[in-house]
């Protein structure tokens, strides 16, 4: 699983443990930060960026991260949201 991590990702997610501040401006990243805060069991981070993809959830792309929500044990509202696509 980190063999595939962007590295502006793992950043992301070093500068959130010290600072306590989360870079929404990358969409790109927050997939990889959720696999990081599901893994390290920081739920803080993994709830920002559950939310942040639930905003940009589309018919396209629900059944992936309905997928994603599911193998990362999303406990915030993402996997709902993207079934909820589904099902329009």
């Amino acid at each position: 699983i980190y063999g595939n991590l962007k590295k502006e990702s793992v950043d992301a997610f070093i500068k959130f443990l010290y600072t306590g501040e989360a870079d929404l401006q990358s969409l790109d990243n927050a997939k990889d930060l959720v696999k990081l805060a599901h893994n390290f069991k920081v739920d803080d981070l993994k709830e920002i960026y559950e939310k942040m993809l639930m905003t940009h959830i589309t018919t396209f792309n629900a059944m992936e991260l309905l997928q994603f929500a599911i193998k990362f044990e999303s406990v915030h509202g993402l996997k709902e949201a993207a079934f909820d696509a589904l099902k329009k």
